[in-house]
């Protein structure tokens, strides 16, 4: 599983504010736009995050914050630093594909038989996963989920309403 910074995190390993990097550089047209997107959430290479901070004069090369009053305001590097995003679906786009509640996906993921997400974005508290959409079709087709056509099949009550 690939492992992603959110923007919260980005903001305090760059020593910026979020709204710098909503607005300015994760925006369309931006400088420094996301590696990976699942439902809402934003997530960034650790990796890319410091290459892109040590270009932009923001961190030293050991990874550290410069402080604001030294270098005075926020540089462009030179060079290309948008790559493509991949998108992502989360626990709620599998929810919505599958006709099934978020709590019920929770828990099928809790108990193990789920397939292993292939990104997590987060600091630890707040961790968000994502699946490929291939994946979570061919899972769902397995399971009886989705019929052969990938539409959702409804759920059946075991107990009485």
């Amino acid at each position: 599983m690939d492992e992603y910074v959110n923007q919260r995190e980005l903001a305090t390993r760059l020593g910026v504010s979020r709204r710098l990097i909503a607005l300015r550089w994760a925006g369309p047209g931006g400088i420094f736009n996301p590696d990976v997107q699942i439902g809402k959430v934003m997530g960034w290479a650790p990796a890319r995050i410091q290459a892109f901070g040590v270009a932009a004069g923001l961190l030293t090369s050991r990874g550290l914050v410069i402080p604001r009053a030294q270098h005075g305001r926020v540089l462009h590097p030179s060079g290309e630093w948008r790559v493509p995003t991949r998108v992502l679906l989360g626990q709620a786009d599998v929810a919505r594909l599958w006709g099934r509640s978020v709590m019920e996906i929770v828990r099928v993921r809790n108990v193990g038989r789920f397939p292993e997400a292939v990104a997590r974005i987060g600091d630890g508290a707040r961790d968000v996963y994502g699946w490929e959409p291939e994946q979570i079709v061919t899972y769902g087709k397995q399971t009886g989920r989705l019929d052969i056509n990938g539409k959702a099949v409804p759920a059946v009550r075991t107990r009485p309403a």
